[in-house]
């Protein structure tokens, strides 16, 4: 019996991990702040704004646009810079600034 409590304490163990992140949903839109609330976004939020040549300080990171590619790592490439503010418009609608 203390076997199997053992294994589901394992499964549980390695399945959070997995269930804390999340994906962006293709073709929408995303404020870079959205983004990191969904998960492990910060490393792709640099390289998109890199690959842009954009700066990379904190209003960049978290009041830019970002296009889901999808896939399964919830690829994302940078559309536009906001400035001061990013609007998250809701689940299954496009941010915007």
């Amino acid at each position: 019996m203390q076997f199997s409590s053992v294994l589901v304490s394992i499964a549980v163990l390695v399945a959070a991990p997995l269930a804390a992140a999340d994906n962006c949903n293709a073709p929408l839109n995303y404020c870079g702040s959205s983004l990191l609330k969904k998960g492990r976004y910060n490393d792709q939020i640099l390289q998109a704004l890199l690959v842009a040549g954009q700066p990379t300080d904190y209003n960049h990171i978290n009041y830019s646009i970002f296009n889901c590619l999808g896939g399964e790592g919830g690829a994302i490439k940078f559309v536009t810079f906001c400035g001061g503010s990013c609007k998250d418009n809701g689940q299954g609608k496009s941010d915007t600034c």
